[in-house]
């Protein structure tokens, strides 16, 4: 017995062109997919370049609040003059109103002599570890307040007796991320009564 199909004839190979069509629509899917997986994976990576550098400002801004806490009279203001030298400026004469603006983060610029200090806590050396550049920050003595009513709001509550002029100090802090791209600069102003 011989057995034909007789719509042998009638197959044109529809099967073979739907399933090319959704192996392209599942490639399309997944090229997709992987773009925006990697999109998403440089997103992390900048977020934590970012919280890196954020972080390390902070460590330099804490370090120079600390610096300006050791003051224990006006004597010791010697230290902040013009040109400083070594990262702790006098600004009160007006003649630099933004000295972190001038001063040489890097190190690069040899002529420049407005440095920054360097940042020495006690994690320091795992800035090297992590291929990152420590923080540094400029310390600069821009004003004093010597009339109670400029100074009652730079106290805490009942830590001023009222007497003595308050000194105010701008911390301005550099932190860098670990590829060197990203950057946070972050300043306060700090006023310690002497």
């Amino acid at each position: 017995m011989n057995i034909t199909c007789k719509y042998k004839q009638h197959q044109q190979g529809a099967v073979l062109i739907v399933s090319l069509i959704i192996l392209l629509l599942m490639t399309l899917i997944g090229v997709s997919g992987m773009q925006t997986t990697t999109l998403e994976e440089k997103m992390a990576g900048n977020n934590l370049d970012r919280q890196i550098a954020l972080q390390a400002a902070e460590a330099a801004v804490i370090e120079g609040e600390g610096i300006v806490n050791l003051l224990q009279n006006q004597g010791q203001l010697g230290a902040y003059d013009i040109n400083g030298a070594d990262g702790r400026y006098d600004g009160t004469g007006g003649a630099f109103p933004d000295i972190w603006k001038l001063v040489d983060w890097d190190g690069t610029n040899g002529g420049n002599t407005n440095k920054a200090l360097p940042y020495t806590g006690a994690d320091a050396s795992l800035y090297s570890v992590s291929g990152a550049p420590p923080p540094k920050f400029v310390i600069e003595h821009y004003a004093t307040a010597a009339l109670t009513a400029d100074i009652v709001n730079q106290c805490g509550y009942g830590d001023c007796s009222g007497a003595g002029q308050m000194f105010m100090f701008r911390i301005t802090a550099r932190g860098t991320s670990r590829a060197g791209s990203g950057q946070v600069v972050l300043q306060t102003v700090f006023g310690k009564k002497l």
